[in-house]
């Protein structure tokens, strides 16, 4: 523990120091992510009955809005270089996914079925941004970690055979990357110490937040349900940043 806090000790007075401006930071984020999502195959929904689920490839671009807090240490080491560290929490719609159900697969069954389910995702991270300040378009690059709420529900099949999965909501590790360029906006409210200085930037982001699961099938005995192991998506945001 003692090693711990010698070493924690110097970075604490580095960014600490008079000499560097802080900001405290908050973000408006929106945007279209393109998720790409498929879900398990074979799922026993009864002792006796295995179904295929067969997810059909589509892409379509979906709604993703964030808001977040951070902090920022202008000019390190006397430098153009700023670094910030704050939170912020994402809401995902994955819109849908829709396929063909094999009942019986495990007899070789050539019925089939239709299947649809919605996909949304609430995702709460920990944000590490370091951008260049010395250009007009800012550049930037982030990383950040934490958890995600990964929402299954409204399951529909037609024709339905009576193996209809429950809305469930489960939580994962999730995180981020991303890259993009800030401008800085010519205009201030306040002035002195009190003023807040506007920025708009474009940015990528990269997403995996983790597994989704359904609920299970009403009197199923086994715990197998509909998942989708890795959600995944990349996504163009425009964000507006207030420095205070």
């Amino acid at each position: 523990m003692k090693r711990f806090s010698v070493c924690l000790l110097p970075a604490i007075m580095f960014f600490t120091l008079p000499s560097y401006a802080n900001t405290l930071d908050l973000y408006f984020a929106g945007g279209a992510n393109f998720p790409h999502l498929r879900n398990t195959t074979g799922v026993p929904v009864s002792n006796t009955q295995v179904n295929d689920y067969l997810t059909k490839k589509q892409d379509h671009a979906q709604f993703l809005g964030g808001v977040g807090v951070g902090h920022t240490f202008e000019n390190i080491g006397m430098t153009p270089i700023n670094f910030s560290i704050g939170a912020i929490g994402y809401y995902n719609d994955f819109g849908f996914v829709k396929g063909t159900v094999y009942p019986f697969a495990n007899m070789n069954s050539t019925n089939t079925s239709s299947y649809r389910f919605d996909v949304a995702s609430y995702a709460l991270l920990g944000e590490l941004r370091i951008s260049y300040s010395d250009l007009v378009l800012q550049p930037y690059i982030l990383g950040g970690a934490g958890t995600a709420w990964n929402r299954l529900s409204n399951y529909k099949q037609s024709p339905n055979n009576g193996h209809t999965f429950t809305n469930h909501t489960n939580n994962d590790f999730a995180f981020e990357a991303g890259a993009g360029f800030q401008y800085l906006l010519p205009f201030t409210y306040g002035s002195g110490d009190y003023s807040t200085y506007y920025s708009l930037d474009i940015g990528y982001r990269y997403l995996d937040l983790g597994k989704g699961e359904s609920g299970q099938v009403a009197g199923q005995l086994s715990g197998d349900r509909l998942t989708i192991s890795h959600m995944r998506t990349q996504a163009v945001l425009v964000e507006l940043k207030l420095a205070m």
